[in-house]
């Protein structure tokens, strides 16, 4: 849905504002030469032990659903008496992938309001349209990881994995043999699991929006989202370490040096610099470099100054916005609710294919449709090359007949060829005549090489993959037999 995401800036301010702590008349970062600079904020943080977090798994078939926990789940954290307490347990949640701990962490009052904001947009939304559109990803993604097998063996999927090797090619990745499927599914599972978080996410319907609550949110989506980041990010070490060709890329050592976030948190220090009643200087040292940063005091709660100078005006932007942003998600009813009938059958085709033909014409068929009509349906059709990046069309192959057939034999062959194709009850044959020559252009064929192969009915098969052609030449038509009459006999 095309909708302006004022929600984007609230929660970035809830995070940003503890992991940079820095802004409005704070004093500058220092170092011990005096000009040291603040360390980049970890994206995916190690568990305590520096073993890879536990990622939520999904078992059996769809529909998924993310880990359950109340807001009464875990130990909230307490009031810190000393802000280098608290810098030292927000480090901590972030250390162990407990994002909740950060909302723990905020004024009762911003709770209160950040709730109440996703609460409104709740009760302003159009229950039937929100719902629907979700149920329709959660179907969708739920489908892909449930016939995972298949897809992988998709004439899409290996024309995107042989691009991969390409492109990883000229990068200097050498000959790439070591990048293969088993490979690309092992890296795909944390994303694949992050994509089942968001889509049952707080956000996945009006029912929740209208009960939101911050800390849940935190813990059954922002939290397993940060284990799975992790954990990608490890496998891609992992797997990097172990080819030869990447082991003298620079920029791939470069890489994988950096990723070791565990290396962040080693050594990590953290104390106070000056305080007061109501305001303090942290100073936090990592990496060999001190960082420092104003603290000031909100009900009772140390929170960076830069939260506490960003969050009203962030919290009244948003607020604002909240009935425009609903009215023009429900402007579009008309439009994105007929569009999700559409997709639905594609969705439901590729759920029933049982076999890989079956699946393979289904899948072909929903990337090359669901795109176009989605992107019809936001007013935006130049969105659809996007949104169908890598997908191979369904396109007919065409055949060559280097033979002189009448119409009731051509008849015939196309009778046999289109029982060959993919689904030979929607199968579409073009025949053209052009003096001698005689093309049929026939649909679903998506393995034409396998379609050529098919054909034994003939006296000659050519396939040329570079045209998408099958050259036939038939059998000769069997002459009738005839039986000369006799000579009369004479009288």
């Amino acid at each position: 849905m095309q909708i302006r995401l004022v929600f984007v800036p609230v929660l970035s301010v809830l995070v940003s504002g503890f992991l940079v702590g820095c802004g409005g008349d704070q004093p500058a970062p220092v170092s011990s030469t005096g000009t040291g600079t603040t360390p980049s904020a970890p994206t995916a943080p190690t568990a305590p032990d520096g073993s890879p977090a536990a990622a939520p798994t999904f078992s059996g078939a769809p529909s998924f659903s993310a880990p359950t926990v109340g807001s009464s789940s875990g130990t909230p954290v307490s009031s810190a008496e000393t802000p280098d307490a608290v810098v030292k347990q927000f480090l901590a949640a972030i250390e162990k992938n407990e994002y909740e701990r950060i909302w723990d962490l905020l004024p009762k009052s911003y709770q209160t309001q950040i709730n109440e904001l996703f609460q409104e947009f709740g009760e302003e939304v159009d229950a039937e349209l929100w719902d629907k559109s979700f149920n329709m990803m959660n179907r969708y993604v739920s489908t892909m990881l449930a016939k995972e097998e298949m897809v992988y063996q998709t004439p899409e999927m290996q024309e995107q994995l042989n691009t991969l090797k390409s492109s990883a090619a000229m990068m200097g990745a050498g000959t790439v043999d070591w990048l293969t499927v088993e490979k690309l599914r092992r890296l795909s599972d944390p994303a694949n699991k992050i994509s089942i978080l968001f889509i049952n996410s707080e956000f996945s319907s009006t029912q929740k929006l209208k009960s939101f609550d911050g800390r849940v949110f935190f813990a059954k989506t922002i939290s397993p989202v940060a284990e799975n980041l992790h954990k990608l990010v490890e496998l891609i070490v992992e797997e990097a370490s172990q080819v030869e060709e990447l082991k003298s890329n620079v920029q791939v050592q470069m890489f994988l040096q950096q990723a070791d976030i565990g290396k962040f948190f080693d050594g990590i220090n953290v104390s106070v610099k000056t305080q007061q009643e109501e305001s303090a200087v942290v100073v936090i040292k990592a990496m060999g470099t001190p960082t420092e940063f104003s603290m000031v005091k909100v009900e009772g709660k140390w929170i960076p100054q830069s939260l506490a100078g960003m969050f009203s005006l962030s919290m009244g932007m948003a607020k604002a916005q909240i009935p425009m942003m609903a009215q023009q998600v429900n402007m579009m009813k008309d439009r994105i609710l007929p569009a999700l009938d559409e997709v639905e059958p594609l969705i439901a085709a590729v759920q029933k294919a049982k076999t890989q033909e079956e699946f393979n014409v289904a899948y072909t068929e929903m990337n090359s449709q669901a795109p176009q009509i989605v992107a019809n349906s936001l007013g935006m059709p130049g969105l659809s090359a996007m949104l169908g990046a890598g997908a191979v069309k369904v396109s007919p192959v065409t055949i060559e007949v280097n033979s002189d057939i009448s119409d009731a034999q051509l008849g015939e062959l196309i009778k046999q060829l289109e029982g060959l194709t993919d689904v030979p009850d929607k199968a579409i044959s073009l025949p053209r005549r052009s003096g001698t020559n005689l093309t049929i252009e026939m649909t679903p064929v998506i393995n034409a090489q396998k379609f050529a192969d098919s054909i034994t009915f003939t006296k000659s098969v050519e396939y040329d993959a570079t045209r998408r052609t099958i050259v036939l030449e038939l059998e000769p038509p069997t002459e009738p037999e005839t039986t000369e009459s006799a000579e009369p006999e004479k009288p």
